[in-house]
């Protein structure tokens, strides 16, 4: 029994199965794909302190925005205006200093949307704020 003749081993064998995917690593490997894009743009010092950016799936209609999460709460940051979008959460809640350190990566996040979402690109983000 050679390595492509094995049984997956573990919770998503039965759906690569049931989808008709072949049993090969690089099959497993394009099927596993995260839910969201993390993004390692924050230093160790806001990690530590529960804060995340991702950019979503399924935001492709959306204007072009990271999502700033604080364990389970999240804000999104247009990067287009650089501008949080939503009222709710409190955007005074995101530190200052969060959002500083997120302006200074913002070429790697612009490039990372425009990858994704190639049909819904930062257009202007060279001349953002």
């Amino acid at each position: 029994m050679g390595p492509s003749d094995r049984p997956l081993r573990s919770h998503r064998a039965p759906s690569l199965i049931f989808l008709g995917f072949a049993q090969t690593l690089n099959s497993i490997h394009e099927f596993l794909v995260p839910q969201f894009k993390r993004i390692e743009v924050l230093g160790p010092e806001w990690v530590t302190k529960g804060w995340r950016v991702k950019i979503r799936n399924r935001e492709r209609l959306e204007p072009p925005h990271v999502t700033i999460l604080r364990k389970t709460i999240a804000w999104r940051l247009d990067l287009r205006t650089w501008q949080l979008l939503d009222v709710r959460p409190d955007p005074s809640e995101v530190p200052k200093a969060l959002l500083e350190e997120l302006r200074t990566r913002k070429d790697e996040l612009c490039r990372a949307w425009n990858k994704l979402y190639p049909g819904n690109p930062v257009k202007s983000w060279r001349t953002a704020p």
